[in-house]
C-alpha cells in the first residue's frame, strides 16, 4: 500500500463505503487466519499518526529507509514571513521579493520551480462593496470562487455553476474578489517573469485529461519553466530539473475544520518538499506564511519530523482523538 497516509485510499460515496488502506489489512488479517502467508508493506515517507502508533504497540514492525534514491540530502527550507515583508513593502501581490529572486536564480540557472497554491479560481470568494455580502451558493451556502478566465462563479462543494455579473445578489452593488486561487497566481507570474514558459495543473485543468498529460510532459520535458498548482502537484512527480518549490499562502492549509490538519499540513508539505532536488543536487522548499513560528513549519525547518509526530500524538492522547479512540 504506496503512501498510505493519503486520504484518496478513504472511498465515501457511492456506497460501499471502506478505506482501501484498512482493507488491505484486513484482507491480510483473513488470509493469515486462512493459514495462508500473506505480509504486507505500508510505504510512505510521511506515516499517518495511526500507522505510528500501531508500530510504538507493536502491532506493526517500523523499517526505516535512511538513504533517497539518488543519493541526495533533503532539500533546505527557508521560511518567508510575509506579515513582515508587507512592513517594509517587501510583497509584489502574493510573491515576495525574496521569492522572485530564488525563481530569477533557479531559472538562471536552467533550473525550474513548481509553485503550490491550495485553492483554485481566481479569487477564493466575492464580497459586495455595498452591503458586505459574500456570494453563497443558493444550495450550500458556501461561498462562491470567482472563476475569471471562464466569467463564472462555481461552488466547489456541489458544482453549481453561476454567470458572473459583478453585482451583488442581495442590493446590486459591486463585487470585490477576496483571495486568490491559482489562476491568480499564474497571472501574477506572467507578469513577474514575462520570459518565463508558465502553465497551470488544477482540477479545472485535469478535467481534459489529455491537456493534463500534455502539461506534465513539457515541464517533464523542460518546456515549461514554472509550474502553479495545489495539491495535485506536490505527489509523486519526479521532475529532474526541478531545483525550487514554493507554497503561497501556506496557511490555508492550516485552516482546515479537521483535528488531522496539521498532521496532514506536515505531509503535504514534506511530500512537496521531496519533488525537488532528486538528482543529487540540493533543491530549495520556499514557505510563504504569516505565521513564521507555527511548529508545523519549524518542525520541516528544524528536521524535527520525530518531536512533531510526538507531540501530535500526545495532543491526540490528551483530548481523546484518534488513534486513541474511534
Amino acid at each position: 500500500v504506496d503512501e498510505e497516509h493519503d486520504n484518496s485510499y478513504k472511498q465515501d460515496s457511492p456506497a460501499p463505503r471502506y478505506n482501501g488502506r484498512d482493507t488491505a489489512l484486513m484482507l491480510n488479517q483473513l488470509q493469515n487466519n486462512m493459514g495462508s502467508k500473506c505480509n504486507i508493506i505500508l510505504g510512505s515517507a510521511t506515516p499517518s499518526l495511526e500507522e505510528l502508533y500501531n508500530c510504538l504497540s507493536d502491532r506493526h514492525i517500523k523499517v526505516d529507509l535512511t538513504e533517497r534514491y539518488h543519493g541526495s540530502g533533503d532539500a533546505e527550507v527557508e521560511i518567508i514571513d510575509t506579515k513582515a515583508e508587507r512592513r517594509k513593502n517587501g510583497m509584489i501581490g502574493n510573491f515576495s521579493r525574496v521569492l522572485i529572486g530564488h525563481i530569477n536564480s533557479a531559472l538562471a540557472a536552467g533550473g525550474q520551480v513548481l509553485i503550490l497554491r491550495s485553492r483554485r479560481a481566481w479569487a477564493t470568494a466575492l464580497q459586495c462593496e455595498g452591503c458586505g455580502e459574500i456570494q453563497k451558493c443558493p444550495h450550500c451556502n458556501v461561498s462562491l470562487s470567482f472563476h475569471k478566465n471562464a466569467g463564472q462563479q462555481k461552488c466547489h462543494y456541489c458544482g453549481k455553476t453561476l454567470a458572473h455579473t459583478n453585482s451583488c445578489s442581495k442590493c446590486g452593488g459591486n463585487l470585490i474578489p477576496l483571495g486568490a486561487g491559482t489562476q491568480k497566481i499564474e497571472e501574477e507570474a506572467a507578469s513577474l517573469f514575462p520570459s518565463a514558459r508558465i502553465a497551470r495543473l488544477d482540477s479545472d485543468i485535469t478535467q481534459n485529461k489529455t491537456l493534463e498529460n500534455q502539461i506534465i510532459k513539457d515541464f517533464s520535458n523542460g518546456k515549461i519553466n514554472i509550474l502553479i498548482g495545489t495539491q495535485i502537484v506536490a505527489k509523486g512527480f519526479d521532475f529532474s530539473r526541478l531545483s525550487l518549490v514554493a507554497v503561497i499562502a501556506a496557511d490555508t492549509l492550516l485552516g482546515m475544520q479537521d483535528f488531522r490538519a496539521d498532521e496532514k499540513a506536515v505531509q503535504l508539505l514534506e511530500q512537496f518538499r521531496g519533488r525537488c532536488g532528486r538528482r543529487g543536487s540540493k533543491g530549495l522548499l520556499v514557505i510563504q506564511t504569516s505565521q513564521p513560528e507555527h511548529p508545523v513549519y519549524q518542525s520541516l525547518y528544524r528536521n524535527e519530523a520525530l518531536d512533531f509526530n510526538a507531540n501530535l500524538l500526545q495532543e491526540r492522547m490528551d483530548f481523546g482523538f484518534p488513534p486513541y479512540s474511534r
